[in-house]
């Protein structure tokens, strides 16, 4: 494997990582990685943030963008779609149903206890935006149609916390 698809892999597999770490992992020269890390930059693969220290320079931290994590294909949907296969042909449709309602009986709780936090509709809508793209699965699941209905369902769940069953009525 070429050092610049292990240092790509590493950083996907573990996050942000300086170049001195790297380095030791690859058992390299800190000036090798420094010039594979500078062309990957200028690829646009990766970045860096400087992260100030007690005393010293600070440390360089090198992390991939959107871009480098584009490289690798990502099977979670295909995953998750034979997990809830086998979740339903082993206990039935009533089992999936009551695995999807207590997932959905988590997320309504958690939505909840984070929302109270909120003092007002505009600080609701972004952190319940903020929440969804970490989960960064909602929207792919919807065609675009059902993708309005998200949005009226955000901002009324933000209000509201007693519909979140309201796109499951929409059609």
């Amino acid at each position: 494997m070429k050092t610049i698809d292990k240092i790509l892999q590493r950083m996907k597999r573990e996050g942000d990582v300086t170049a001195k770490a790297l380095a030791q992992e690859l058992r390299l020269t800190t000036m090798g990685v420094r010039q594979h890390l500078q062309g990957l930059e200028e690829s646009g693969l990766v970045d860096f943030h400087d992260v100030k220290v007690k005393v010293g320079r600070p440390t360089r931290h090198w992390r991939l963008t959107a871009q480098g994590h584009n490289q690798f294909t990502d099977r979670h949907g295909d995953l998750i779609i034979q997990m809830l296969d086998s979740v339903e042909d082993l206990f039935g449709a009533s089992g999936l149903e009551k695995v999807i309602n207590q997932r959905e009986q988590q997320t309504f709780e958690q939505y909840q206890q984070a929302l109270a936090k909120c003092e007002n509709l505009k600080e609701k809508l972004e952190l319940l935006t903020t929440l969804r793209e970490q989960e960064a699965t909602w929207l792919s699941c919807f065609t675009m149609s059902k993708a309005t209905c998200w949005l009226k369902t955000t901002a009324l769940f933000a209000t509201q916390p007693n519909v979140a069953h309201h796109c499951a009525n929409q059609n």
